[in-house]
């Protein structure tokens, strides 16, 4: 395993927590020792203001902000699944796929302790950290059938959000990182005529969509009405 692979492995480690929902500080404070970690060798000199923006969120403020931008049922918030991006829907053939490649590894959902789907997107960036170790065919098959399909919109939507602020410094990351990651592996980004996802939701994202605010958070209140 190259030290560029080690890296990249890194990387989509660190982006893949923001996206769990998780009421455990100690994880936010383990990963926020990995962003000091991965701050000191940027991607992109450009990225060095963003690691210091995510570094500046406590854990109360990170789960304030996450909320918003990603389970507040108030908006149409981006949407966290391949499917989704691939056919404006969850559970479709994107989650087929990575099944599919799960099934050639030593590797499975655990059903109990993760409750999300196998395209949910902070799924398919710890399998692709871990495939890094283990195996790079199986790697790069992975970012070529799902993630370089999807990145660009995700990219689109989370800058979009008027609430980003920890999640915008995190996309402009994401942005540069996936940049390198197609120079590594020499692809380009898909072209499409129009995207599925934004059909799908019908509006502009985060426009809202209930007179209240409900949230993840506040699940029990919004289930009694």
């Amino acid at each position: 395993m190259s030290d560029l692979d080690i890296a990249r492995s890194y990387y989509y480690e660190f982006l893949a927590y923001p996206l769990f929902y998780d009421e455990d500080s100690a994880n936010f404070d383990k990963f926020i020792e990995q962003v000091k970690y991965l701050s000191t060798s940027p991607v992109d000199s450009s990225n060095i203001a963003d690691f210091e923006t995510i570094l500046s969120f406590d854990f109360a403020k990170f789960k304030e902000e996450q909320n918003a931008v990603l389970f507040d049922l108030s908006y149409i918030n981006v949407p966290l699944t391949a499917s989704f991006y691939a056919e404006g829907r969850d559970d479709g053939e994107k989650r087929l796929k990575v099944i599919e490649i799960l099934k050639r590894t030593k590797f499975r959902r655990d059903s109990q302790n993760c409750k999300v789907s196998e395209d949910y997107l902070g799924f398919i960036f710890k399998l692709m950290s871990t495939l890094l170790k283990e195996d790079l065919a199986l790697s790069r098959e992975l970012f070529e059938s799902l993630i370089n399909d999807f990145c660009d919109e995700f990219i689109k939507m989370m800058s979009e959000h008027k609430k980003a602020v920890f999640f915008k410094a995190y996309i402009n990351i994401f942005a540069n990182f996936i940049a390198l990651e197609r120079s590594v592996l020499g692809l380009k980004a898909p072209v499409f005529e129009q995207s599925m996802a934004e059909i799908s939701l019908n509006k502009k994202p985060y426009q809202t969509k209930m007179p209240t605010q409900k949230s993840k958070i506040n699940w029990d209140e919004f289930t009694k009405i």
